[in-house]
């Protein structure tokens, strides 16, 4: 077929869905375009009723992060006016938007722009599906499915505007849900919002169930009750930055964590080494996240970044960073249950030549403010490698492979600062197996309840507990006593002095030996290895910091003496009869051995 003739046929079928035909689905035509229109609109409440309808008050309960439960509010104001609150008792957060300003609030405050604005503002549109019929914006229509559900797919392209998807049940025209593209860190990205359980409020028809589905949140929401235009105190969608707008600018840098160890990549010990008469150099890496901060949360565009490298006074090495290198390192929020104010941080990853010996970095950034003006700051970064006081032995003894933790390339504990250290470690069976049989049941796996956990050295237990079920859902972690805590399962956390805290979590439910106050030597059983808490699975999750909390504190290198990988002989290291060479620090993936 000729290219003229493609135009041609599309043509038609473009034609064909504007007037509200459903194209190639094996189902019945949908009604025209103006018959859908009119059946949505008379569905909804009519026309008189919704052009009355200038806000709302939704309060009920929600489930998020991944199936924590807690409450939730949305006020909403036409034409694009919104605040979401959702609060899980521990963690509470605030998402408001007045015209152009966008917003959120998680412990501090910060103004939102570009992508994160643009989704705010469009999730804040008014009864959107609503105002484009009003409005006559033409669209296309096609079979389709909102969660399992048939229902007749509304497109419109606004001119100048950004496409939209709206699908509407076949039976009775309600919305069902709303589809469309945004751009997030992993690229374009299509997003859902989920409408059910319609019920008529002064003749309105609202949903009372709503899930938006999001890559960095998603929210399910049932409403307990709507009001309908009702007196809102004071303005609640004012940006609370926007009182500081004709202010200075005052920024500042951090880090999280806030003390930064580098360790030396691979378990070598010396500088330098040779491979067949070939001299390699050994590196050493540590990795931070740099928070930006601005005292009353204003967006800061940045620009470009500099790093230099010392080792005393001398300058070793430098590191640069464009604006559209900066977009791609940058996120927010970078921690999620102990929340450091940034307004964004960016993710960096170092590695040099351990013959470098860097002690220092200086990091500096330009920003640009929201009135144009350019703005730079600098801060000096000390680089250390931690010597502990405490000369540990590691948590179990006998075979085991870490998953994840304590390599900076790796994700599953950068969120929080006390896990930059972390650990998750399972217990293997004699020929380094995971599970018995297909790891259908917990019993299955080696680990549960049967590997005993250890103090790793002597000290004084400041928490435990020991009243969280093994495979329990998230939605039930809240509602214990020490709810937060509980996402970690049973837990104990030893005070070994000096500033080094041992924290232990996910042990079995019933298996914990000790109790706060207790006094523990190295070695001492403390409970066993369970799947209490968060992800869920058998393992022991442990990390060292250099406070009491499970967060909030700074994550601790860990270094032990009595480990060896299993299976490979490494240079410089003696080796016993198994051909298993002794290391200090775990690496992941690799079979080792505590003996």
């Amino acid at each position: 077929m000729n290219s003229t003739l493609l135009r041609a046929v599309a043509g038609i079928v473009a034609a064909i869905a504007v007037s509200g035909v459903a194209v190639g689905a094996q189902t019945a035509p949908a009604p025209s375009g103006e018959k859908l229109r009119q059946e949505i609109i008379a569905a909804l409440g009519g026309e008189a009723r919704l052009q009355g309808l200038k806000s709302y008050r939704a309060t009920g309960s929600m489930v998020g992060l991944s199936g924590f439960p807690g409450s939730a509010q949305i006020l909403a104001r036409a034409p694009g006016d919104r605040l979401l609150t959702w609060d899980i008792r521990y963690l509470r957060q605030s998402a408001g938007v007045e015209g152009a300003h966008a917003w959120l609030k998680a412990g501090a405050v910060r103004e939102l722009a570009g992508r994160e604005a643009d989704r705010a503002r469009r999730d804040a549109r008014f009864e959107p599906l609503y105002r484009l019929l009003e409005a006559r914006v033409p669209f296309a229509v096609r079979a389709g499915s909102c969660a399992g559900s048939p229902v007749y797919l509304l497109e419109f392209r606004p001119p100048g505007g950004e496409a939209d998807t709206f699908g509407v049940s076949r039976t009775d025209f309600l919305p069902r849900c709303e589809k469309r593209i945004e751009t997030y860190i992993e690229g374009a990205t299509e997003v859902e919002n989920d409408f059910r359980d319609y019920r008529a409020i002064d003749g309105i028809e609202l949903p009372f169930w709503i899930a938006e589905r999001r890559p960095d949140n998603s929210i399910e929401i049932t409403v307990d009750r709507y009001e309908i235009n009702p007196a809102f105190a004071g303005d609640p969608f004012a940006s609370p930055e926007q009182a500081f707008a004709a202010t200075p600018i005052e920024m500042s840098l951090g880090t999280m964590p806030a003390h930064i160890y580098k360790e030396p990549d691979g378990n070598y010990t010396d500088d330098a080494h040779r491979f067949w008469g070939m001299y390699f150099y050994a590196s050493e890496s540590w990795s931070l996240d740099l928070l930006v901060r601005e005292r009353h949360g204003r967006y800061l565009e940045p620009l470009s970044a500099h790093v230099d490298f010392y080792s005393g006074a001398q300058k070793m090495g430098s590191e640069d960073w464009s604006a559209a290198a900066l977009r791609a390192l940058r996120r927010v929020p970078v921690a999620r249950f102990s929340p450091e104010g940034e307004i964004y941080g960016f993710r960096h990853n170092f590695t040099v030549p351990r013959l470098w010996k860097v002690d220092r970095m200086v990091y500096t950034l330009q920003v640009r403010a929201g009135n144009g003006r350019l703005v730079a700051s600098s801060t000096a970064i000390p680089v250390t490698v931690y010597q502990p006081h405490a000369k540990l032995i590691f948590p179990i003894k006998g075979r085991f492979i870490v998953t994840s933790g304590h390599e900076f390339y790796e994700l599953e504990h950068k969120y929080e600062r006390s896990q930059q250290f972390a650990i998750d470690i399972i217990p293997l069976g004699p020929s380094f197996e995971f599970t018995k049989h297909n790891g259908a049941t917990l019993q299955d796996y080696y680990g549960w309840a049967k590997r005993q956990v250890l103090a790793p050295a002597a000290g004084r237990v400041v928490y435990a507990r020991n009243d969280v079920p093994d495979g329990e859902v998230k939605s039930d972690f809240l509602k214990r006593k020490d709810g937060l805590q509980a996402i970690a399962g049973n837990v104990v956390i030893i005070d070994h002095g000096n500033g080094e805290f041992s924290v232990f979590c996910h042990m079995h439910h019933g298996s914990v030996r000790v109790k706060t106050g207790d006094v523990v030597r190295q070695g001492q059983i403390i409970g066993l290895v369970g799947a209490s808490g968060s992800p869920g699975l058998p393992h022991l999750h442990y990390q060292m910091q250099n406070g009491p909390g499970i967060f909030g504190a700074d994550g601790l290198p860990l270094l032990f003496h009595n480990i060896r990988r299993v299976g490979w002989v490494g240079k410089n290291s003696a080796s016993d009869d198994h051909g298993s060479a002794p290391v200090a620090s775990p690496k992941s993936g690799v079979y080792m051995e505590a003996y």
